[in-house]
């Protein structure tokens, strides 16, 4: 049984920014306020919800649990029972105690100088990993998730794939990735590729030619994955089987989308309109809430049973404007769950927390990395 599935974006063009180069702050002002009436809405077969968005959201920002000190973190983040995983520059491929955080446990180090683009998933045995690193070959690489009576630099970590991966999925028998046809280049398309945890040859399952591919995500029939064509605006979220086949074009995106998520019936995402999700089985897509005003980017997605949570880039001189977010799944308006973030990036969530990964201040070196969590509040009833 897989402990937990985790997907982590890097590196793409677009209006979301992730990861490459580092940290960066936002503008100093922000966009015109939208016109009174401007709405958040959900429209599908069983529901609508139209629900005014003013202000950007409500509630009050609790203060969330510094779990660990991470020095040059790089963002990726993944749960599983009892661990929080991480990625940074003085501790490498790490993890520490969802409840008690403190004391770091080092899997592999990776260099001092691993400033990009992390990817991050776990399984009931191993951690999956890549970082863009100059300490560091590039490639995919499986470390056991169970700190072993060895330092961390002596171990031995098995190579899955030397190429310049990007975003990365994981279900309970195989692994998925993209491969970039060209190191860093997102523009000159790749291939999803598919390996079994068992061991054998890896599998093409489709070449991706659209410039602008983005982040995939998997359930337990198909794969799914975000493409745009930059050259005329044009994007969409597909969906092939895992074992390999055709393309389908599940919904329309504005501009870029990426972070997606899936739960049993639809697939989220964000995109220039927002958070977003449709109906695996195809049809239009549904904006849950625009973005917040004080969301200049969002950082990561995860879901619950009710709820989807994200992270954001905020506006400012400073770098501590990052937030973090709810929003029901059947849409309404977004609530403010923290504040003062320094680049809030990966999110995720179990039963009683939010965590998330902040990659620290470009003035500090990013020195001020940090993983965090959050008690979740109790969910708001959606909209009927």
């Amino acid at each position: 049984m897989v402990a937990s599935l985790r997907v982590a974006c890097t590196c793409i063009v677009g209006f979301v920014l992730v990861a490459c180069g580092g940290p960066r702050s936002g503008p100093t002002e922000p966009p015109p306020k939208p016109a009174a009436g401007s709405l958040a809405t959900v429209d599908d077969d069983e529901h609508r919800a139209v629900v005014p968005v003013e202000d950007g959201g409500t509630g009050s920002p609790s203060q969330p649990t510094v779990l660990v000190q991470a020095p040059g973190n790089v963002g990726a983040l993944a749960l599983d029972d009892e661990w929080v995983y991480w990625i940074d520059g003085t501790h490498g491929l790490a993890r520490t105690s969802k409840r008690a955080g403190g004391a770091v446990s080092s899997l592999m180090l990776i260099g001092t100088r691993s400033a990009c683009c992390g990817i991050l998933a776990v399984d009931a045995a191993s951690v999956y990993w890549a970082v863009t690193s100059e300490d560091a070959p590039k490639g995919l690489r499986r470390t056991s998730k169970t700190p072993e009576p060895v330092p961390a630099e002596h171990k031995a970590d098995v190579s899955v794939d030397p190429s310049s991966p990007a975003c990365l999925a994981a279900d309970a028998d195989a692994i998925y990735w993209l491969r970039l046809r060209h190191s860093d280049d997102w523009a000159r398309g790749g291939s999803i590729v598919r390996a079994s945890k068992r061991g054998g040859a890896q599998k093409i399952l489709a070449p991706i030619e659209t410039p602008g591919f983005g982040c995939i995500t998997v359930d337990s029939s198909n794969l799914y994955l975000t493409a745009v064509n930059e050259h005329h605006g044009e994007g969409a979220i597909r969906s092939v089987p895992k074992t390999g086949g055709p393309e389908k074009t599940i919904a329309s995106m504005v501009g870029p989308g990426v972070f997606l998520q899936v739960d049993d019936e639809h697939v989220y995402w964000a995109d220039a309109g927002g958070i977003v999700r449709a109906r695996k089985t195809g049809g239009a897509r549904s904006i849950l809430t625009e973005k917040p005003r004080r969301c200049t980017s969002v950082a990561g997605i995860a879901l619950d049973d009710a709820d989807v949570y994200f992270s954001c880039e905020g506006f400012g001189p400073t770098e501590d404007s990052g937030t973090v977010w709810r929003v029901a799944k059947r849409g309404g308006v977004p609530v403010l769950l923290a504040e003062g973030q320094i680049h809030p990036s990966d999110i995720a969530v179990d039963h009683d927390f939010v965590y998330w990964s902040s990659r620290g201040s470009r003035s500090k070196a990013l020195a001020d990395g940090s993983v965090e969590r959050l008690a979740k509040p109790v969910a708001t009833p959606a909209p009927e």
